[in-house]
């Protein structure tokens, strides 16, 4: 659905929220399975960070933080979540969408900077006590 150009212009718009501290995002833990780790955690290191805008979702999976990147888009209809758009990270080289692979990069990385770590957690979860 979205071209070369949107994706680019989506990218650099979040990673401006981002840096300007109108988007936070949070890491989403997840479910275990049997003997208590995810599955797909132990395989492949999977991890997915998560944002939330007024009406919109974006969803940031990498392997560990690295590439492989997948961006996925939605927007809220009524009480529903609907899947815009999903960017996966490309291996190719010499072309646009490997553009779109250093962008999703600088993006991982700025929105990794804004994730509450474990220890702010524990620090304010003492503070209310």
């Amino acid at each position: 659905m979205f071209t070369v150009d949107d994706w680019t212009r989506l990218i650099d718009g979040l990673v401006d929220a981002t840096e300007s501290g109108r988007l936070r995002w949070e890491e989403e833990m997840p479910l275990p399975g049997p003997g208590g780790m995810s599955l797909a955690v132990v395989i492949r290191g999977d991890r997915t960070i998560k944002a939330r805008g007024k009406d919109s979702l974006y969803e940031l999976s990498s392997s560990g933080g690295t590439a492989p990147f997948e961006l996925s888009v939605s927007e809220k209809q009524g009480h529903e979540w609907r899947t815009v758009d999903v960017l996966h990270s490309t291996p190719r080289y010499g072309d646009a969408r490997f553009v779109l692979n250093q962008k999703l990069s600088e993006l991982s990385l700025v929105a990794e900077n804004t994730i509450e770590r474990g220890s702010d957690v524990v620090d304010r979860l003492l503070g209310g006590l």
